[in-house]
């Protein structure tokens, strides 16, 4: 063990994300096409800034499981975002090896994760509104009514594609595919077109919303 460590393989049970197997030749872990993908997204969202448990619950709507198929507890999740493997060191008793295995994250994201668990980082400002979620947050939960959160993952290929899903503790029912939501949408906008009546109107409707929202500024600065 301490010889396999010293060359940089990693001979325990392989950690959530990777798999026991065979690399370049000899034992070692390789990732885990199912998994790999959503324990870099929780290593990016906590050194984001991101609350530990809203992750968890991010990353359990897009399916991260233990291989026997269960959610993670809060615990289990910690652990694995301390684990220094992830970025690519073996660890055995006194020894600290570069492992030769392929990393699932940077060294860097490692650090600002470990920074962030441990309160030190600066909780970077949400992006509320991004050009690849034009619907997150807008379009509602139809099981509970709160706004839908959005994230990638990739296949077993590698391939990209993305969700519009429910966080919610407690419902977390909703999980649907971006092109299909957005091109339902678009449908949606298509079909909702403005009468010729209301666009000559429009200019007059715009100048007395602008004169009563004027005339409320007014009431109010003078109380």
């Amino acid at each position: 063990m301490r010889s396999g460590a010293q060359s940089g393989r990693h001979l325990h049970l392989a950690p959530l994300g990777y798999l026991n197997g065979n690399h370049n030749g000899v034992k070692n872990l390789v990732p885990d096409q199912e998994r790999a993908e959503l324990v870099r997204k929780a290593f990016s969202l906590v050194a984001d800034g991101h609350n530990l448990v809203e992750v968890l619950r991010m990353v359990t709507a897009l399916g991260l499981r233990s291989r026997q198929g269960h959610k993670l507890t809060k615990g289990t999740f910690s652990q694995m975002l301390h684990n220094r493997a992830y970025s690519g060191w073996v660890k055995q008793k006194d020894i600290t090896a570069r492992g030769t295995f392929e990393p699932l994250i940077s060294e860097e994201l490692f650090e600002r994760t470990q920074q962030a668990l441990n309160g030190r980082s600066k909780r970077q400002k949400h992006v509320k509104h991004h050009e690849d979620w034009p619907l997150r947050r807008f379009v509602l939960c139809a099981s509970c009514g709160k706004p839908l959160t959005a994230g990638w993952v990739k296949n077993a290929a590698g391939k990209p594609y993305g969700f519009y899903f429910c966080a919610q503790k407690g419902c977390r029912s909703v999980s649907v595919r971006k092109e299909f939501l957005e091109h339902g949408w678009l449908t949606l906008l298509l079909m909702t077109q403005p009468k010729e009546e209301y666009l000559r109107r429009l200019p007059e409707l715009v100048a007395a919303a602008w004169e009563h929202r004027k005339g409320r500024a007014e009431e109010n600065g003078g109380n």
